[in-house]
């Protein structure tokens, strides 16, 4: 809960004292749950996270081993990385993310359900407080951002993030998980990570009395990321607004018209959400009416130039931290070389350059397999358009920007991900074993008053 708190107030976490910080927090989460724990059990995929990333640390160093032929460019030395000793600081960033991966786990599998209702309220706290920091520098009308030297999107809501797509996707993020408060009564909350919206169904309007806060709550974290000004963010909640309530899966309401009602429904609903917004801030429409110009600099100059840059090296890649570099070599004339282009605005297109097309076809593979994993792991509505809305975001921002990639945003996507997962996993044990108890209370002429029914479980 406190990195997810503090990872955005650090700059974003972006920078090499708040990964400290929040490395230091990560081992101090491991010691602790480890310390509460009989016996420690990793499951098959995060042993399998570990596994992938020892991989990518290992093709690192030998990006950096000086075994290769000499490079023509930028300068004639044995090795493919054009910055040697930018693995060293890569490597524990991996190293963070997956230990944090194994905290999650872990804590999941001490309390399934409140490790995933922490992290959601933890997100939610964290979106108020940027949302806080935003409106306090509209109301004063400071000329700058919280990181000062960056003045790129001065009058844009930012919170302490100084960029408007990463403010409006964690605002996006704390949508999602208040529209799932909302959605599972207070008298659920114990099955929050099981059959939370399953067991029982509420009235809408005892429902508004017992959640309310939280829709109102998703109403400002939307109102927020409008005033963001992000094409991207907005895209964002529209797309997994979609998915969250068009593909949830509700047990005992599988017919056909159902589904279709359902897909119409959050039609609907993205309808007017976008009606309304761009009634409400005509800033955000007229931004929007800009990508029908011509003489802006887009993000397609930038993916031309990476698909240059992968094409010289498609296999072998470049090495950490060197973005910025090879797009100034191999920029396309309508790129604007001015601009810092340390990222390509596509996460893939950044792990081609850096990595080589291979490593990226693997990783793509491993996060599409992991999505679809956990996806059939769900069982219920809302828990089943939570774990969609997420996988949407993240997908979708993964193409059109590099934002999710920072700590800020990508720990909340991991976090809420990691434990959902292990709620479906401690659901299905639970059913499982109450299944076989209740197979083995009745056999075959079994009579008399100790005699229990079998319930039609196999």
């Amino acid at each position: 809960m406190a990195e997810i708190i503090l990872a955005p107030v650090m700059l974003g976490g972006a920078r090499p004292w708040a990964i400290s910080v929040l490395a230091i927090l990560t081992g101090v989460g491991l010691i602790a749950i480890c310390w509460r724990m009989h016996t420690i059990s990793l499951p098959r995929y995060v042993i399998g996270v570990w596994l992938f990333a020892a991989i990518i640390v290992i093709w690192m160093i030998t990006q950096a081993s000086p075994v290769w032929p000499d490079q023509a460019f930028p300068f004639d030395v044995p090795f493919v990385a054009l910055y040697p000793a930018a693995w060293i600081k890569q490597t524990f960033d991996i190293i963070w993310l997956c230990a944090t991966v194994t905290l999650i786990s872990l804590i999941a599998q001490k309390a399934p359900n409140g490790g995933l209702l922490a992290i959601l309220h933890a997100i939610i706290i964290a979106c108020t407080l940027q949302m806080v920091l935003a409106l306090g520098n509209a109301v004063f009308d400071a000329q700058t951002t919280f990181w000062f030297a960056k003045t790129a999107h001065i009058g844009d809501w930012t919170g302490s993030l100084a960029n408007r797509s990463a403010f409006g996707g964690l605002m996006g993020i704390g949508y999602i998980a208040s529209i799932y408060l909302f959605m599972v009564p207070h008298t659920n909350y114990r099955h929050a990570g099981a059959d939370a919206g399953a067991r029982h169904h509420v009235p809408i309007g005892r429902r508004l009395d017992q959640s309310g806060g939280y829709l109102a709550l998703a109403i400002l974290f939307v109102a927020a990321l409008t005033q963001s000004h992000s094409r991207l963010a907005f895209a964002l909640v529209l797309i997994a607004t979609f998915f969250m309530i068009g593909f949830a899966r509700h047990p005992g309401r599988s017919t056909r018209a159902w589904h279709w009602g359902k897909l119409l429904f959050a039609g609907f609903w993205v309808v007017g959400i976008g009606l309304v917004a761009s009634v409400s801030v005509p800033e955000l429409v007229s931004r929007f009416h800009d990508l029908t110009r011509f003489d802006l600099i887009q993000r397609d100059d930038a993916w031309a130039t990476a698909l240059r840059a992968i094409s010289d090296r498609p296999f072998t890649g470049f090495g950490p931290d060197s973005i910025a570099l090879v797009m100034g070599h191999f920029a396309t004339p309508e790129l604007n070389k001015d601009a810092n282009w340390f990222s390509t605005h596509n996460l893939w297109l950044d792990g081609a350059i850096v990595f080589g097309v291979p490593v990226v076809l693997a990783l793509a593979i491993a996060v599409i397999f992991s999505a679809a994993l956990i996806m059939r792991a769900t069982w219920n509505q809302p828990f089943r358009g939570l774990v969609i809305a997420v996988i949407s975001l993240f997908l979708t921002s993964t193409i059109f920007d590099w934002v999710i990639g920072l700590p800020a945003l990508i720990l909340p996507v991991v976090a809420i991900l990691g434990a959902g997962f292990e709620a479906s996993i401690a659901r299905h044990r639970a059913s499982s074993l109450s299944a076989g108890h209740a197979g083995q209370a009745t056999r075959p002429g079994q009579t008399g008053p100790h005699a229990v029914a079998d319930h039609g479980h196999p």
